[in-house]
């Protein structure tokens, strides 16, 4: 059972979605992009935090509240639901589950605030979106890590400050490592 404030966030991010999103979501697709006051928007309702602890800017949802935030928001527009879910989940829910407290303190409240999308790139043009199989690796030379590989794309690159990417570490191991890498 949700507690009333998880219950007023959700009913809240229901009106900012038929009122906020519905009425451009056609634009937003014919145009192939979410434009930055929306994202703004969201960023000021934390949104973009929605499962993030509090400490980094977060709402502190459950995996059952979140649902039910992009439920609200993927119905009138599933392009803003993507971009929620990718920066949120796949990007976000990664560094708190996996990166140092370092990693924690300097991407999170950025992306909490809206001034870091977090992208992700998996496939490959010979993979798929097979993870054992990428051939996208990476090196560190003077200081500086270089990756080499070729990605299908990523989502929303026209907006991506920066993406996670699991470069191949399956020659000697069954891990694949988690690089957070910054878009120049």
């Amino acid at each position: 059972m949700m507690s009333e404030q998880k219950t007023h966030i959700i009913e809240e991010a229901k009106l900012f979605a038929d009122r906020g999103i519905r009425p451009y979501a056609n634009l937003f697709e014919e145009n192939e992009g979410i434009p930055r006051p929306l994202i703004e928007q969201m960023a000021a309702r934390k949104y973009l935090a929605a499962t993030f602890p509090a400490c980094y800017g977060g709402l502190d949802l459950s995996p059952l509240e979140y649902g039910f935030l992009t439920k609200e928001i993927g119905m009138v527009c599933p392009s803003t639901r993507s971009l929620l879910t990718v920066h949120v989940s796949l990007v976000g829910e990664s560094i708190l589950k996996w990166g140092s407290n370092l990693q924690k303190e300097q991407w999170l409240p950025v992306m909490a605030m809206g001034e870091k999308i977090g992208s992700f790139a998996l496939t490959e043009p010979a993979t798929g979106s097979d993870a054992r199989a990428i051939k996208t690796s990476y090196i560190k030379k003077d200081g500086k890590f270089i990756v080499n590989g070729k990605k299908n794309g990523s989502l929303f690159l026209l907006l991506q400050t920066f993406f996670l990417q699991w470069p191949n570490a399956m020659e000697k191991s069954v891990l694949l490592s988690l690089s957070v890498i910054l878009r120049e």
